[in-house]
């Protein structure tokens, strides 16, 4: 009503109507206002924390001008209310605002992102969550492994890596920061339990935030491991010892990690030696350079895990 020149609001009889409005309003600000708190307590990262952290204190702010505005003081004082809780809630609409601009609250998540960008990528691409599970893989992964992608999405990888016990030691390593990224070579498991040799390189994908928001994965399939077989009649066995023998380990080395006596060693390495036309380790070295069986070395670190 006006009132003076200028204009006041007041609420009128208390009615069944206006009585659920008031609760159903009420239950709204609380309901919201636990969430964001809930939120801001559960994050994991620099800019989530600061998203909630601004909302919530402008919520806080806003509602508490508010109640002031339309409650209290025309309550305890002469003070008749305007009517501005609507407007004060400007305030948090702008805090909302800010931290879509300076925190990119509401932007396109990563694993939105990654299906338009890596789907026709022709290599190999894994992109996992923080918690190393599966968030989206490419058209090239899944012709590798002959599997749905709905059958990985959110699962752990160890569905797709047989290795994924010690890739995830290696993993952790990244996130404490001792090198920024690690190659390796891996084996992929399809569903029918057969293997897919592969080079692949691990790195961290971090926002301008310095938060982690995943881990991305790009693998290379070993063609040539196939070849060295067929041409060479290698065991599966001896292509174990060739990958070791890649690494510099000793056969004591060798036979200790699998679990066998030094002379099976001796007996795998003549074989090799044989079915190689090769005298020593070198020239062996020397030969599978030719087969691309030298894992890549671009990566601040390199390293071969293996099937004991």
């Amino acid at each position: 009503i006006k009132k003076n020149n200028f204009w006041i609001f007041i609420l009128e009889d208390i009615s069944p109507w206006m009585l659920l409005y008031a609760i159903y309003l009420n239950l709204y600000l609380l309901i919201s206002g636990i969430l964001i708190f809930l939120w801001n307590k559960k994050s994991k990262t620099f800019k989530h924390k600061k998203q909630s952290f601004i909302i919530l204190i402008l919520y806080i702010t806003s509602i508490g001008m508010g109640a002031l505005e339309g409650f209290f003081l025309p309550a305890f004082t002469s003070y008749h209310s305007m009517g501005l809780p609507p407007i004060i809630i400007l305030i948090w609409m702008i805090g909302i605002w800010y931290s879509i601009i300076k925190y990119k609250f509401l932007s396109m998540t990563p694993e939105l992102v990654s299906k338009h960008i890596i789907s026709n990528i022709n290599e190999s691409i894994i992109l996992l969550d923080d918690s190393l599970n599966i968030i989206n893989i490419n058209k090239k992964t899944k012709q590798l492994l002959n599997i749905k992608e709905d059958q990985l999405i959110n699962n752990d990888i160890s569905l797709i890596i047989h290795e994924s016990k010690a890739l995830k030691d290696e993993i952790n390593k990244l996130f404490q920061g001792e090198y920024s990224d690690f190659s390796c070579r891996v084996n992929f498991q399809k569903h029918d339990n057969q293997k897919v040799l592969m080079d692949i390189k691990t790195s961290i994908i971090k926002d301008k935030f310095n938060d982690v928001i995943g881990m991305l994965i790009i693998g290379y399939e070993v063609k040539e491991i196939k070849q060295l077989k067929t041409l060479y009649q290698i065991t599966d066995r001896e292509v174990n010892v060739i990958q070791y023998i890649i690494t510099g380990s000793t056969n004591k080395e060798i036979a200790d990690d699998l679990g066998v006596v030094e002379r099976t060693i001796k007996a795998h390495l003549t074989n090799i030696f044989n079915k190689l036309g090769v005298d020593n380790r070198m020239q062996l070295l020397h030969l599978l350079k030719d087969f691309n069986l030298i894992p890549d070395k671009n990566a601040d670190k390199t390293l071969l895990f293996f099937n004991k």
